[in-house]
C-alpha cells in the first residue's frame, strides 16, 4: 500500500511538473512573440545638443544619415541645422544667409531639410519681418563641400520654397512671391511657379507647387484653379474649385487628378491627399485621404475611420510613412506597435523613409520631443 501511494504521489508530481513546464514553455513562446513582433524595428533616440530642447529629424539619406532641426521651443530664438551621422550630432548653426545675419530679420523656421547620399542638403526655410506674418521671406539654401549658398530666383518673384534633391544634385522647388501671403486681407494673386534647379540654372516648369523629385528628374506638385480652371495660389481663402496633380518629365507636365501631391519615387509612383473639397473659404483638405497613384491609377491608401493621415515619403520599395503610420502594399501598420512600451517612446511621427526601410521623424521620449531613427531588424 505505501510503494502504491508512493508511486501514485510520484505520478501526480511529474504530471504537474509537465503541465508547468508545458505552461511555461508556452508563455515564453508567446513573450517571444511579442518581442519578435516589438522587435521588427530597433529605434534610437538622436538626443538634442545644449541649448536647444527639442530635435526634429526632417530627411533621411540611404547611409542612415539624418538631417532636422534643432530648437528651444522659444519663438524668439532661431533654429539650427543637424546632420546625424557617425552616431553622433552635427551642429551647422544658423544658415549663413543675408536673411539671417545679425542685423537682418530674424528669427527664422526651418520648414523642410532634404538630404541626398553625396551629403548635399537642401533647407527650406522662413524669416520674419519684426515677427509678422505679413512679412514673410522663404528661401532656400544648400549646403555642398561645407559650404552653404542661397539659391538664386526666379525673374518677378521673391521666394523658394519647399525645396527637394536628387542624387544627381537636381532641386525641384516653388518659386512664391513676397507679397502674397496667406492673409484674408490680401488680395487674390498670381500663383506660385514650380522651378527646377539643375547645372547651376533655375528653369520655370510652370504655374504650381513642387512636392519632389526622383533619380530619374521627374517632378511632382499640384495646382490650385479656380472656377473657370485658371491657375491661383493655394490659400485658405478666395475661391479655389480644385486643385490638381501632376508629373512633369522633361518639361511635359502630365495630369494625375485631384489632390496634394507630398512625394515620388523612383518607379514614378506619387503619394497624395486625395478627395479634398471646395469650401466657401477655399479648398480644403481637413477630411482629404491619403492616396497612391501607380500605372495611371489612384487608389486610396487604409486608415482608421475618421483619422487624417498625410503620406510624407516613399521609397523604392514602396514603402510609404506619414503621420504615425506605415504602409506597405494594402495594408497599414502602427509605428507605435513597432517600439515596447517600456522603450519610453510615444506619438511617433514619421517624415522620411530611406531605400534601406530605416524611417526617420520625432516622439516623444520620456515626454521630450526627440528626433528618431528606426531601423528594421535583420
Amino acid at each position: 500500500m505505501k510503494k502504491y501511494f508512493a508511486l501514485n504521489a510520484l505520478l501526480t508530481i511529474v504530471v504537474l511538473a509537465l503541465v508547468f513546464m508545458g505552461t511555461a514553455q508556452a508563455q515564453a513562446r508567446s513573450k517571444r512573440l511579442f518581442v519578435l513582433k516589438r522587435s521588427r524595428y530597433s529605434i534610437l533616440s538622436l538626443g538634442t545638443l545644449p541649448g536647444f530642447t527639442r530635435s526634429t529629424a526632417l530627411g533621411l539619406n540611404d547611409k542612415g544619415e539624418v538631417v532636422g532641426s534643432l530648437d528651444s521651443g522659444q519663438d524668439n530664438l532661431p533654429s539650427h541645422v543637424f546632420l546625424w551621422s557617425e552616431r553622433r550630432l552635427h551642429d551647422f548653426g544658423t544658415i549663413p544667409s543675408p536673411y539671417s545675419a545679425p542685423n537682418a530679420p530674424h528669427p527664422f523656421a526651418i520648414e523642410k531639410v532634404s538630404l541626398n547620399n553625396r551629403g548635399m542638403i537642401v533647407v527650406s526655410w522662413s524669416v520674419f519681418f519684426d515677427g509678422a506674418y505679413m512679412g514673410t521671406r522663404q528661401v532656400v539654401s544648400v549646403r555642398r563641400d561645407g559650404r552653404w549658398k542661397d539659391l538664386p530666383l526666379l525673374p518677378l518673384f521673391q521666394d523658394n520654397a519647399e525645396a527637394t534633391v536628387n542624387e544627381r544634385g537636381d532641386i525641384a522647388l516653388t518659386a512664391d512671391h513676397t507679397s502674397n501671403t496667406r492673409h484674408a486681407d490680401s488680395p487674390p494673386y498670381d500663383p506660385p511657379h514650380v522651378a527646377l534647379y539643375r547645372g547651376g540654372r533655375l528653369m520655370d516648369l510652370g504655374p504650381g507647387h513642387s512636392s519632389g523629385i526622383n533619380n530619374k528628374g521627374e517632378v511632382c506638385g499640384f495646382v490650385a484653379v479656380d472656377a473657370k480652371g485658371a491657375p491661383r495660389g493655394l490659400v485658405n481663402v478666395y475661391e479655389e474649385r480644385a486643385v490638381i496633380a501632376f508629373k512633369i518629365t522633361a518639361g511635359k507636365r502630365e495630369r494625375i487628378g485631384q489632390g496634394m501631391t507630398t512625394a515620388i519615387n523612383d518607379q514614378g509612383v506619387i503619394v497624395e491627399l486625395a478627395e479634398g473639397v471646395p469650401t466657401d473659404q477655399g479648398y480644403s483638405f481637413a477630411k482629404a485621404l491619403p492616396a497612391r497613384w501607380q500605372d495611371g491609377e489612384l487608389s486610396l491608401l487604409p486608415v482608421p475611420q475618421g483619422e487624417h493621415a498625410v503620406p510624407a515619403a516613399i521609397n523604392n520599395r514602396g514603402q510609404i510613412v506619414g503621420g504615425h503610420w506605415l504602409w506597405e502594399g494594402n495594408r497599414r501598420y502602427d509605428l507605435n506597435s513597432f517600439v515596447p512600451e517600456s522603450s519610453g517612446w510615444t506619438h511617433l511621427q514619421a517624415n522620411a523613409i530611406n531605400n534601406l526601410g530605416q524611417i526617420a521623424g520625432w516622439g516623444r521620449f520620456h515626454g521630450k520631443r526627440r528626433a528618431f531613427l528606426m531601423t528594421p531588424a535583420k
